[in-house]
């Protein structure tokens, strides 16, 4: 932080000087370049700006945010939520790409300090990131007589406690099992 206060006071200090001296434009030009050299690290290192990713994972797009190293969860193909199977189909590419680049940078470690941020970005991803699963399935008849028995028994219910009539609550413990 002590080098990008002194920049900055330096890049304040020489922006009225290059008012019509070509060595001083030069001077002024330099010192924001070297300045915003410096502060790009940083925020690079610190993860401030907001990065979106669009990656090709098993031939399923996946899209994601993140900020301050850590996924954004809702940016998790955010733009397939109005179609629930595909959406599903995307999170779950992007729970297991997590997993494997989680894998993948921890098998080959590094020094740099980037690595380090995308592994424990990656990482926590894979564990704290839930896909959402979907499926659409053909009905059997087992499935359509359980649906069935279902209504029965709510309509049963209604009668029993409106009627009261013995024969009706016998009727409704039958169907509703008890």
């Amino acid at each position: 932080m002590h080098w990008t206060r002194f920049f900055v006071l330096l890049l304040l200090v020489s922006a009225p000087l290059h008012a019509g001296n070509v060595i001083a434009r030069a001077y002024s030009s330099f010192i924001h370049d070297l300045a915003y050299s410096v502060t790009s690290t940083q925020r690079d290192m610190l993860g401030v700006e907001l990065e979106s990713k669009h990656v090709t994972y098993d031939d399923q797009p996946v899209t994601f945010q993140y900020q301050l190293w850590r996924l954004r969860k809702d940016s998790v193909c955010a733009q397939l939520k109005h179609n629930l199977l595909e959406y599903s189909k995307c999170t779950r590419a992007a729970r297991a790409l997590f997993t494997e680049t989680c894998r993948h940078l921890t098998n080959n470690s590094s020094d740099h300090w980037k690595h380090q941020k995308q592994k424990n970005l990656y990482c926590a991803a894979s564990v704290e990131f839930k896909p959402v699963v979907a499926e659409v399935r053909q009905s059997t008849a087992a499935d359509d007589q359980e649906l069935k028995r279902r209504q029965q028994c709510s309509v049963l219910r209604i009668q029993a406690m409106s009627s009261r009539d013995p024969r009706t609550i016998q009727m409704r413990d039958e169907v509703c099992g008890g």
